[in-house]
Protein backbone atom coordinates (compact mmCIF):
# COMPACT_ATOMS: atom_id res chain seq x y z
CA UNK A 1 0.00 0.00 0.00
CA UNK A 2 1.56 3.88 -1.07
CA UNK A 3 2.01 5.89 1.65
CA UNK A 4 -0.40 9.44 1.16
CA UNK A 5 -0.89 12.26 3.06
CA UNK A 6 -3.87 14.32 4.25
CA UNK A 7 -4.72 18.03 4.72
CA UNK A 8 -7.72 18.55 7.01
CA UNK A 9 -9.17 22.26 6.62
CA UNK A 10 -11.89 22.76 9.00
CA UNK A 11 -13.79 25.97 9.60
CA UNK A 12 -12.19 27.85 7.97
CA UNK A 13 -15.19 30.94 8.43
CA UNK A 14 -13.26 33.12 5.89
CA UNK A 15 -14.40 36.71 6.27
CA UNK A 16 -15.61 39.31 3.71
CA UNK A 17 -14.02 42.60 5.54
CA UNK A 18 -12.80 44.31 2.28
CA UNK A 19 -15.01 42.37 -0.58
CA UNK A 20 -12.16 40.12 -1.86
CA UNK A 21 -12.99 36.39 -1.45
CA UNK A 22 -10.88 35.26 -4.22
CA UNK A 23 -7.54 37.14 -2.38
CA UNK A 24 -7.97 34.76 0.62
CA UNK A 25 -8.76 31.72 -1.45
CA UNK A 26 -5.95 32.66 -3.72
CA UNK A 27 -3.47 32.60 -0.68
CA UNK A 28 -4.73 29.75 0.82
CA UNK A 29 -4.02 27.74 -2.40
CA UNK A 30 -0.42 29.10 -2.61
CA UNK A 31 0.42 28.05 1.02
CA UNK A 32 -0.63 24.60 0.19
CA UNK A 33 1.07 24.57 -2.96
CA UNK A 34 4.37 25.72 -1.12
CA UNK A 35 3.82 22.99 1.80
CA UNK A 36 3.53 20.68 -1.07
CA UNK A 37 6.93 21.77 -2.24
CA UNK A 38 8.74 21.42 0.91
CA UNK A 39 7.79 18.42 2.24
CA UNK A 40 7.95 16.47 -1.63
CA UNK A 41 4.30 15.32 -1.88
CA UNK A 42 3.55 13.72 -5.43
CA UNK A 43 -0.20 14.77 -6.94
CA UNK A 44 -1.63 11.62 -5.82
CA UNK A 45 -0.46 10.94 -2.40
CA UNK A 46 -2.41 14.29 -0.85
CA UNK A 47 -5.80 14.23 0.14
CA UNK A 48 -7.13 17.45 0.93
CA UNK A 49 -10.43 17.39 3.22
CA UNK A 50 -12.21 20.32 3.62
CA UNK A 51 -15.10 20.33 5.98
CA UNK A 52 -17.33 22.48 8.34
CA UNK A 53 -17.86 26.54 7.16
CA UNK A 54 -15.59 28.08 4.80
CA UNK A 55 -17.40 31.44 4.77
CA UNK A 56 -17.93 33.44 7.75
CA UNK A 57 -21.40 34.61 6.42
CA UNK A 58 -23.00 33.72 3.72
CA UNK A 59 -25.04 36.18 1.03
CA UNK A 60 -26.48 35.53 -2.36
CA UNK A 61 -23.01 36.92 -4.29
CA UNK A 62 -20.90 33.92 -3.25
CA UNK A 63 -22.83 31.89 -5.28
CA UNK A 64 -19.82 31.96 -7.59
CA UNK A 65 -17.60 30.35 -5.47
CA UNK A 66 -20.16 27.14 -4.79
CA UNK A 67 -17.70 24.83 -6.72
CA UNK A 68 -14.80 25.82 -5.31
Amino acid sequence: MNDFTILHLSDLHIGNTDGNYSRILHNLIKDIGIQIEQLKLQDNTLVICVTGDVFHRGNNKQNEYDSV
